[in-house]
């Protein structure tokens, strides 16, 4: 019973709300780059949008259970329990990309601002679904 509640508010708005998210670049990459400039751009393949799907998944779910649960269950505001949320998801995301990047300096750190504004963002998405998902179950 507790997997089940667990999936059903947790996983599956999450998940919903990734594949929205990877559903637009690939729709974007697919149907909106021009010929012309083939050699200069990038395509990411159908594995590459799957693995980051599940990648996020994986981790904004963990995260979600072990300590964005924990934040909502509080008995205050929801508008600032819900920013407060996104602002420790963002946190966290960039907690993790700090560590990767002390061992493998792939990320410019210039970057680690529109990276923690974009998770930010995915964090309230996260956090809407979250919450809309489980009015609508219960």
């Amino acid at each position: 019973m507790k997997i089940s509640k667990i999936l059903l508010g947790t996983i599956i708005p999450i998940a919903i709300t990734t594949l929205i998210v990877m559903g637009f670049f690939f729709i974007n990459q697919t149907f909106f780059t021009e010929p012309n400039i083939a050699c200069e751009t990038y395509q990411l393949s159908n594995t590459t949008y799957l693995t980051y799907a599940l990648i996020l998944i994986t981790f904004s779910s963990f995260y979600q259970i072990v300590v964005g649960n924990f934040i909502l269950k509080q008995d205050k505001n929801s508008f600032v329990l819900a920013l407060l949320n996104s602002l420790t998801y963002a946190l966290f995301f960039i907690g993790v990309l700090i560590v990767i990047n002390l061992f493998q300096r792939k990320i410019e750190w210039d970057f680690f601002i529109i990276f923690f504004l974009l998770f930010f963002i995915l964090g309230l998405l996260f956090t809407t679904s979250i919450n809309k998902w489980r009015k609508i179950i219960s």
